[in-house]
């Protein structure tokens, strides 16, 4: 059994700067849009969902290329806890390592952290 850890941290004015509907189709489902949509488009929140999925990559020691950040959606439990709802190939890929993430934020940075069990 292996433990491996992947964290990024999102400086959130960053996130606004670059926020087009482009960007958003690119790196977030269609659940994960009408999420944010009911946060009202926090900023706070999509940084903390782009900031989960640099962590989870970085989890599996992978980079931006090992899958479409679209096939790691984000989702939460009844309790409010988020978790990966992996899709495609990916889930495929992963299916040995089990994930619990982290995820905050405030005004300026959102911060995520993840832990990858290698079964």
């Amino acid at each position: 059994m292996q433990i491996n850890n992947g964290i990024d941290i999102i400086y959130i004015p960053n996130i606004k700067k670059i926020l087009t509907p482009h960007i958003l189709n690119k790196l977030f489902t269609l659940n994960e849009q009408e999420y944010f949509q009911k946060k009202n488009m926090s900023l706070e929140t999509i940084a903390g969902f782009f900031a989960a999925k640099e962590a989870f990559l970085k989890s599996i020691n992978q980079g931006i290329d090992f899958c479409k950040m679209t096939d790691i959606e984000i989702s939460h439990d009844k309790n409010g806890s988020p978790y990966f709802n992996l899709h495609q190939e990916l889930k495929k890929k992963v299916k040995n390592i089990t994930f619990s993430l982290s995820i905050s934020h405030d005004h300026n940075y959102a911060i995520a952290f993840v832990v990858a069990l290698f079964l």
